[in-house]
């Protein structure tokens, strides 16, 4: 049943004044109250989270923001104050993740650009990041900005070999070669691996030969596809930090990832398909997303309307 939208109108700008005055306990009532007339109004939601999180009340911050998040997946601005909450409370992995996954929902919807800007803070919060930096280097050659993508793929051969992945390593390189042949650092990084010496040195040694130069944008955009996997995480809101997954999930988690990296794919030349390639994409999304929430018979059904239409790859 509808609230009332009087006391909903008079709370809602209650609370606004209340925050404009830092007043956050009499601002959390007000916003409270706004949510009690309608439980499902984005913008009393997000000040409500507001209001908790000045008030240090983080479990509920992070329990608003869930309800914007469930009657809005994709929404920006509460994936970014959820992020916020995770770095405030020191879990960087949570926060990584969640930027990685807004960043997916950007690109997604074609916003490349603002996915770019997600996947940026996710590096800045874990510079290890292997899904943002993967997906990064995807989107910049889309972009145009080969240099630039061809320098995350180096960062990411760098990475395989911290790993003891030499094969994995040289296959980032030779795919940051391809973008741009004449990338210094990715030569480098290919000397250094093939001399049994650190990538990441080579890195470091070429960034500072570069003298802190900025990487420009690019005309040329190849077509040339990144090996490894993109990475599509959900919300973790758990209070411990997450245990080790089954060797299900880490099945399920693989197939999840092989899944949105069909979302970058331009064409699918492996398949016969009865549906165009946008509206796969469309199909693709909402099953992972309904996936993801836990919504388990509506993604069977999607994904059962996946192979139908001809898409029957394994991770289906």
């Amino acid at each position: 049943m509808a609230g009332n939208q009087e006391i909903y109108e008079k709370a809602l700008r209650a609370a606004e004044n209340f925050s404009a005055q830092g007043d956050w306990t009499n601002a959390l009532k007000a916003y409270r109250a706004a949510v009690q007339e309608f439980p499902t109004d984005i913008p009393a939601l997000l000040g409500l989270s507001d209001a908790y999180f000045k008030l240090q009340q983080y479990q509920s911050t992070v329990r608003a923001l869930q309800h914007v998040l469930k009657l809005h997946p994709a929404h920006g601005q509460a994936l970014e104050k959820m992020a916020a909450v995770f770095t405030h409370l020191g879990r960087a992995d949570q926060a990584a993740k969640t930027y990685v996954y807004a960043g997916n929902l950007q690109a997604k919807s074609g916003q490349l650009e603002a996915a770019v800007q997600f996947w940026d803070k996710a590096i800045e919060i874990d510079g290890n990041q292997i899904q943002a930096r993967n997906n990064l280097a995807h989107a910049l050659v889309r972009l145009g900005n080969v240099d630039r993508a061809a320098h995350e793929l180096v960062q990411l051969a760098a990475a395989f070999q911290s790993r003891g992945d030499d094969a994995k390593a040289r296959q980032y390189l030779n795919a940051a070669l391809k973008i741009a042949p004449d990338a210094d650092v990715a030569l480098a990084a290919l000397d250094a691996l093939e001399g049994g010496e650190s990538i990441a040195d080579a890195l470091l040694a070429s960034t500072q030969a570069a003298d802190d130069e900025q990487l420009g944008w690019d005309d040329h955009v190849s077509t040339e596809e990144e090996s490894a996997l993109l990475a599509f995480s959900a919300l973790d809101t758990e209070e411990d930090d997450a245990l080790p997954g089954s060797p299900r999930e880490e099945v399920v988690e693989l197939a999840l990832e092989e899944l949105a990296n069909v979302l970058f794919e331009e064409s699918l030349p492996d398949l016969n398909l009865a549906i165009p390639k946008s509206e796969l994409d469309m199909l693709i999304g909402q099953a992972i997303d309904l996936h993801t929430r836990g919504d388990n018979a509506d993604a069977i059904e999607v994904f059962e309307t996946l192979i139908q239409h001809g898409f029957k790859r394994p991770a289906v």
